[in-house]
């Protein structure tokens, strides 16, 4: 394989103009002359009935001067920038002669740092796994970790680059220390909503037992100070719910012919929706008068078990 680089004598070339000579002139003195002595004679004219066909005429050759003016403008920029283009053509050429080797060059020395490149982000890569082992950030953290390419780069040092591998894994860590005790928070506030939720149950002697999903909507976003008083106002309020449907139930099994006055007993709305299971034993007589009953008061039965 042949090595240019073997003995090669530097390339010598300086770029030099030999002759640069532009030497352009034309009648424009006189033309100028000549147009402003022409003008002066329109010079505060006014157009009229008498002299329009005169003004016309005069208007039809300045027009002509004009158009000539500018035609004689671009044919003669066009020979000027015949020179230019001929020089333009010519550095082409020359560039074309460079890219025919240095494209080739190019294309197997970028190879080359692309390697270079792929053997620095393995290593890297292999050094961030370590530290992450040895500081304790779990492998799913490691998503988020990124090698950016100014690490890659020539001017960069390994020195650098692993300091601030050290500093993106402690910042990942820290967000895996924040996110496990906010885990660690909620398993530990669940774990006393449950034990509320049964205590408060147990104390208010509820017939259903309140559970996390039924007082889920006032807890979500509260924290463990409140709990207690939140879940205590909810079992309040569902025992409050119960002793009301006893006292209306009681009667109508004890006394099934007797109407009880519904409005005296029970408001006409509830502000607040509580879930509850009533078990009772009565005759079908019974069960009609406390559909009826319950039907009135805008009780909603979900499901009825008949044993």
């Amino acid at each position: 394989m042949k090595n240019v680089t073997e003995q090669q004598d530097e390339l010598k070339m300086e770029l030099t103009v030999l002759e640069n000579t532009h030497n352009f002139t034309w009648n424009n003195e006189p033309i100028k002359a000549t147009l402003e002595s022409y003008s002066e004679k329109f010079a505060g004219l006014v157009v009229t009935a008498d002299n329009l066909k005169s003004m016309e005429k005069d208007q039809k050759e300045l027009g002509s001067i004009r158009v000539k003016l500018e035609k004689f403008r671009k044919e003669t920029k066009k020979d000027m920038e015949k020179p230019v283009k001929a020089f333009e053509m010519q550095v082409s050429e020359l560039q074309h002669i460079i890219a025919a080797v240095e494209s080739p060059l190019k294309d197997q020395i970028d190879k080359y740092e692309q390697k270079r490149i792929n053997d620095l982000r393995t290593e890297y890569t292999k050094e961030a796994k370590e530290i992450a082992v040895n500081i304790g950030l779990r492998d799913e953290y490691m998503f988020d970790f990124v090698i950016p390419s100014q690490w890659t780069m020539r001017t960069a040092t390994r020195g650098k680059a692993i300091q601030s591998i050290n500093e993106s894994l402690n910042a990942l860590l820290q967000k895996q220390t924040l996110e496990d005790t906010a885990k660690q928070q909620e398993q530990i506030k669940q774990i006393q909503i449950d034990m509320l939720c049964k205590n408060y149950s147990d104390t208010y002697s509820l017939n259903t037992p309140i559970t996390e999903q039924d007082c889920a909507h006032e807890t979500k976003d509260c924290n463990l100070m409140d709990l207690p008083n939140i879940i205590e106002v909810f079992a309040k309020k569902r025992a409050e719910v119960e002793n009301k449907v006893i006292e209306v139930v009681a009667p109508v099994i004890a006394a099934p012919a007797q109407q009880p006055v519904l409005n005296s007993i029970i408001p006409n709305k509830f502000t607040d929706t509580i879930v509850t299971r009533i078990t009772m034993r009565m005759s079908a007589e019974q069960l009609s008068r406390f559909d009826e009953f319950i039907k009135n008061i805008n009780i909603e039965v979900i499901k009825r078990e008949v044993k």
